[in-house]
């Protein structure tokens, strides 16, 4: 889906994402399909080491945007990475 974002706008990519993403995923199953990889499927690090336990939305959409490692995240409609700091900040440290 990569390819389409310089074809799309911003409201076009969210119609598309939300269309795909019908139904209910809950914020732990998009953790998972994302995140867990990297941070683990309990969150507390993984192979990376950084503990995501208790990071909100705002930290993450910070860290797609600083650390190159996770700049392939960019493409998470805002939805998703809601989602996910609801269910990280819910998780404690």
């Amino acid at each position: 889906m990569q390819f389409l974002k310089p074809r799309l706008d911003a409201v076009a990519v969210q119609a598309v994402s939300n269309f795909l993403n019908y139904g209910t995923v809950t914020g732990q199953q998009r953790y998972i399909a994302s995140c867990a990889s990297c941070h683990g499927a309990d969150a507390r690090g993984g192979r990376t080491g950084a503990n995501v336990r208790g990071a909100t939305a705002g930290d993450i959409s910070m860290a797609i945007g600083a650390v190159d490692a996770m700049r392939f995240l960019s493409c998470l409609p805002t939805t998703d990475v809601d989602a996910i700091g609801a269910y990280l900040s819910g998780t404690g440290n």
